[in-house]
Order: C-alpha cells, then sequence, then structure tokens
C-alpha cells in the first residue's frame, strides 16, 4: 500500500514558501503522493494552483486533490483546461478526486447551485473528459491518455454509483478500517452491476498529529476547519504517536486500501520526519 501526505494548506497561518519546502521534503523522503483538501471560505491555498506550485519543485511524486469541491467552478471547460495544464507540466502525475461538498456557505460564495450540486458534478466529468478527448479544441493535450484519473469522494449511495462510471474512491479514514470496507464492498457491488472491467482505485484521506504538542496542535486545526464541539469529537480519531500511525495503516492495508494520504496538524517540516518514521515501522511489521 502506498501512503502519501498533505500539503499543510489546512494550516491557517501558513508561513510564505512552507508549501514548497513541504513538497519538496516529501517527495525526498519517498511519499507516493502530495495532496491538497479544498474549501473556499477559509485560508487555504486554492487547490490547483498549490498542486501546479508543486508540479514544478518535484519531479517524481503524485499529485491530487482529495478533494476538490469541483461544482464551485462555474466553467467546467476551464476546469478541464486548468487540469490538463497541471497534468501536461507535472508529465502525467496528477489525479482529481472530486465531491459536491457539503457546505452551503462555500457555493453562495461562488454563486453556485447548492441543491444541483451533485447533476452538476455529473456533467463537469462528463465536460471535462471530453476536453481531453480533444473534442472541443482546447488544450493542452493530458500526458495521461484520456486524461487524469478522476475519484470521488463521500459515502452515499448517490456517490458510490458514481464511483463506478469513473476511476475510485477517496473514503474518509476517520471512518475506520471497518467502514472503509463496507463502503469498498457496495462499491465493488456497484462497479459490477454497471459491466465495468478492470480495477478501481482506492484511497483514503484523514489526519495524524505527532510530537510533543500534538494535542494542541490537532485541536487548534481542526477547530478552525470544524468548530469546537466537532473538533472536540474528532480528536479521537487522530492518531498522535507514531505507532498509532502505523497502526492506522495497517488496518487499512488489510481492507485491500490502494494508498492512505494523511495530513499533518502542524506546518513543521520535523512531522514529515515523524510521519515517514510512522511508515517504516508500519512496513517493517507488514
Amino acid at each position: 500500500m502506498d501512503v502519501g501526505v498533505s500539503l499543510p494548506t489546512q494550516i491557517p497561518d501558513l508561513k510564505p514558501r512552507r508549501a514548497i519546502e513541504w513538497a519538496k521534503k516529501a517527495e525526498a523522503l519517498g511519499f507516493s503522493s502530495i495532496a491538497v483538501a479544498d474549501r473556499l471560505q477559509s485560508n487555504r491555498y486554492e487547490c490547483l494552483t498549490a498542486l501546479a506550485m508543486a508540479a514544478g519543485v518535484t519531479e517524481r511524486v503524485r499529485l491530487i486533490t482529495t478533494i476538490m469541491i469541483s461544482p464551485l467552478h462555474t466553467s467546467a471547460v476551464y476546469l478541464a483546461k486548468q487540469a490538463a495544464t497541471i497534468d501536461h507540466v507535472s508529465n502525467g502525475r496528477l489525479t482529481l478526486g472530486l465531491a459536491v461538498g457539503a457546505r452551503a456557505d462555500d457555493y453562495e460564495l461562488s454563486g453556485a447551485n447548492f441543491h444541483r450540486r451533485g447533476r452538476d458534478l455529473d456533467r463537469q466529468i462528463a465536460t471535462m473528459r471530453s476536453v481531453w478527448a480533444g473534442e472541443k479544441g482546447v488544450g493542452p493535450t493530458p500526458v495521461q491518455d484520456g486524461g487524469p484519473d478522476i475519484l470521488l469522494g463521500g459515502s452515499t449511495p448517490a456517490v458510490f454509483e458514481r464511483v463506478a462510471r469513473n476511476d475510485g474512491w477517496i473514503a474518509g479514514a476517520g471512518g475506520g478500517a471497518e467502514g472503509f470496507r463496507r463502503g469498498k464492498e457496495q462499491i465493488l457491488e456497484a462497479w459490477t452491476k454497471a459491466g465495468r472491467t478492470g480495477t478501481q482505485r482506492f484511497i483514503a484521506v484523514g489526519h495524524f498529529a505527532l510530537g510533543p504538542t500534538a494535542r494542541e496542535d490537532a485541536l487548534r486545526v481542526l477547530t478552525y476547519s470544524y468548530g469546537p464541539e466537532r473538533a472536540e469529537s474528532m480528536l479521537g480519531g487522530v492518531p498522535m504517536t507514531t505507532e498509532a500511525v502505523a497502526e492506522l495503516l495497517e488496518s487499512f492495508a488489510n481492507e485491500g486500501c490502494d494508498e492512505v494520504i494523511l495530513a499533518a496538524n502542524s506546518q513543521e517540516l520535523e512531522q514529515l520526519d515523524f510521519f515517514a518514521e510512522a511508515v517504516r515501522q508500519s512496513k517493517a511489521r507488514a
């Protein structure tokens, strides 16, 4: 199983150039992917811009949105052009993780329709694939044949049906390996029912906090992202020792997850060293 890491763009006071330093070090330490999550009403970097930056300072590591709330973008053609540009400059390293999102305030800010977001997402995907196939005269042509893989985030029956029409699923690691297993079973059933062949890609995403200020860091960042009440309830699902991170990775590997991608709750570069040590422990026990 591969292990990736998110850029620390969820940190509210992210230092200038820290994301660049983070991307370089993540690749040097051998992580499989660099990921960026999306949120409009926040200080987070815009996710495609952040991945374009990461593409320019790395050579090998894959680039993935986990996830991008694509219905906030009102032009699917323009979105396809942005994604194709990143795929081209990165020599085919981009994966798009997409979802509808659950925050009405983001939709109000963007001017997109919150109540139509599922249908808009389906139309966006069809349009982007047609752009990448050269049907609309809009380039550049992606390096990956047919364009970047499209994975979907979420855990509803509608999401599982959408996953079966695309390339894979991004699950929340906070639901645990058992929740991942149940979702995977439903997706594989939908995949077979849809008459699809080949294999899907299964990714789990979550958080970690390591070091002497782990709990304080996690509470601060989760509170900023989700509010105080939800942050407290989420703390129990955040591994805060290298042993706990290793156990989380092992549990998802045992359920056939292809990749786990975790986000640090601190922007300090030593977090990448702590995380890499947890990955080594996990692989040593495999």
